[in-house]
């Protein structure tokens, strides 16, 4: 298939779109790599040493490759190259506590073994191919598994290159297996019998049904799923703070960021004077040509992304939202504009809240009381992260201690990384981890 940009529909390359043969046969060579013990039965020390010549070869190309990726998408190229620098930072951090853990091992007196959990399939998100591929690959690949990565259509170029990385650093042939293959083939994926193990980043309404279809089968399951970060302003919340906070990271990527801070709870009474500061600084942000560094909006994936999220907002304004900024368009094809956008008077419980619209498009939504604005929090799907915004730090960390977020963020002038952009709801048994970080 031919992989032509969102923007200007320019040829970028070609990639072999995988049938159904073709998925039995990564998954045959995964299987047999993992039986022949190849990668799984050496030592976790020679494991890490391939690893670690891939991510020399990867960072020494990761301009190239998020230009590449940038390309594909029509993503502005300044959230590109951020989330390739996430994408570093992440990986750095899982090499050197594989580092950690081999010391310690060495040190200590436990007799513990650990098994490689078998053949894993692996699904990138298209919105943050190299993030997702990379936060699957280097634990599964230390780990010993064989794996089967597969990448999105819409950007499956810089995922191919990753393997040839790989494949130059040693990784034995088979360990590894790469297709291209659309969500349909990602269901068959997962309920293979040869697959033990399913990772997946991408959409929520994906991700319930693979989790359905793994549960019927007894398989492991690990899911990153797109949810939007959410945003609380007490009412003492200093406005033009809040603003200046969330401008970089509200609309990144074209807001098709996989945890872009659009969620947005304010005092009733403080809405509208929020709504002006919001709206203000929203029409400042640059819309147009994706490589222009200075451009912070640029094309939606497809069309269809656009028509979509139009859909919605008329759904929330006909159940009585109200639209603050409205939606710029432009019409030559194959071109897929959509402005920052913003919707006020939204309630909890609308599809434009619950649902992951991926485009430039914050909500507002006003709250009577704490515990109110507390309850709507809590009652939203995916909370990977939220922010707290107040004059006053211990009501501030009453709020937060109470939120169901994995990572909460009290008064941060600029939004981390980690909130924006790979923060993700964390459990453990029948019960929330949850970090809180005061002002940044």
């Amino acid at each position: 298939m031919d992989v032509r940009s969102p923007f200007d529909g320019a040829w970028i390359g070609q990639a072999p779109l995988a049938a159904d043969a073709d998925i039995e046969l990564a998954v045959k060579a995964a299987r047999q790599a993992f039986e022949r013990r190849i990668w799984s039965g050496a030592p976790l020390e020679q494991r890490l040493a391939v690893l670690e010549r891939f991510w020399r070869l990867y960072t020494g190309q990761g301009t190239q490759l998020a230009l590449l990726s940038a390309r594909q998408t029509a993503l502005p190229v300044t959230a590109a190259l951020e989330l390739s620098a996430q994408a570093r930072q992440a990986g750095e951090a899982r090499l050197a506590m594989t580092r950690t853990a081999l010391g310690m091992g060495a040190a200590g007196h436990r007799g513990e073994h650990r098994q490689a959990g078998g053949v894993v399939a692996a699904f990138a998100a298209w919105n943050a191919t190299q993030p997702s591929a990379l936060a699957w690959l280097l634990p599964a690949l230390l780990a010993g598994c064989a794996m089967i990565l597969m990448l999105p259509p819409a950007c499956p170029l810089d995922g191919q290159q990753l393997g040839e990385l790989l494949a130059e650093a040693g990784l034995p042939d088979g360990v590894l297996n790469i297709i291209v293959a659309d969500e349909a083939a990602c269901l068959k994926m997962a309920v293979h019998r040869d697959v033990d193990w399913v990772a997946f980043s991408g959409r929520a309404s994906i991700g319930r049904e693979l989790s359905r279809q793994c549960a019927a089968q007894g398989k492991p399951v690990t899911l990153s799923l797109d949810s939007r970060a959410t945003g609380i302003l007490l009412p003492d919340a200093d406005l033009g703070g809040v603003v200046s906070a969330l401008r970089p990271r509200l609309f990144m990527a074209s807001g098709q960021a996989p945890s872009n801070p659009s969620r947005l709870l304010a005092p009733r009474h403080r809405q509208a004077e929020f709504i002006e500061a919001l709206t203000a600084m929203a029409r400042t942000l640059q819309v147009g040509d994706p490589s222009d560094p200075a451009t912070m909006i640029g094309p939606l994936i497809s069309e269809e992304s656009s028509a979509r999220a139009g859909s919605a907002i008329a759904q929330a304004l006909a159940a009585g939202a109200s639209l603050a900024l409205g939606r710029q368009g432009d019409a030559r094809e194959p071109r897929a504009f959509m402005g920052a956008t913003v919707v006020a008077n939204v309630s909890a419980d609308m599809a434009l809240v619950r649902q992951e619209p991926r485009a430039p498009l914050a909500v507002v939504i006003p709250y009577g009381d704490l515990d109110e604005a507390i309850a709507m929090a809590n009652s939203l799907p995916g909370r990977p992260s939220a922010a707290v915004w107040s004059e006053e730090p211990t009501i501030a960390q009453a709020v937060a201690i109470r939120l169901q977020a994995g990572h909460v963020a009290l008064n941060p002038k600029v939004l981390a990384a980690d909130l924006a952009a790979v923060g993700q709801e964390r459990r453990a048994l029948f019960s929330h981890v949850q970090v809180v970080t005061p002002e940044a």
